[in-house]
């Protein structure tokens, strides 16, 4: 199911994003000495921004995009298999409700779309 690949890509840029703006500060941060207290605590305010800047990104964008169509194919296979149609673990509908919650909520999605559409005749 390609939007299933979709979800998982768009999870993945996020985490690289993650991944690429935490790296460099704490390369910085490992260079300064426990002693340097304010400039310990200035890369840690800077990390946190960005890290809160990203997350924040990524659920607008999780809501505005991903989210709606998400929702929509849920809800067709679903009426489309009837009592037929497996039931989710709870971090599979996670995203369903809006909620990022979890280590790799948008996938669990994904992959429970995966099993729905396996599952029609």
């Amino acid at each position: 199911m390609s939007y299933a690949k979709q979800m998982r890509a768009f999870e993945n840029d996020y985490q690289k994003q993650q991944t690429d703006s935490l790296n460099p500060q704490m390369a910085e941060s490992s260079r300064i000495g426990m002693d340097e207290k304010s400039a310990r605590k200035e890369i840690w305010d800077k990390t946190t921004r960005a890290m809160e800047d990203i997350r924040s990104k990524e659920s607008l964008e999780f809501r505005n995009n991903i989210l709606p169509e998400a929702i929509a194919l849920r809800d067709d296979l679903n009426r489309r298999l009837g009592s037929a149609a497996p039931k989710p673990d709870s971090r599979a509908m996670i995203i369903f409700q809006g909620s990022l919650a979890g280590p790799s909520a948008i996938s669990d999605g994904a992959d429970y779309l995966e099993q729905l559409a396996r599952s029609l005749p």
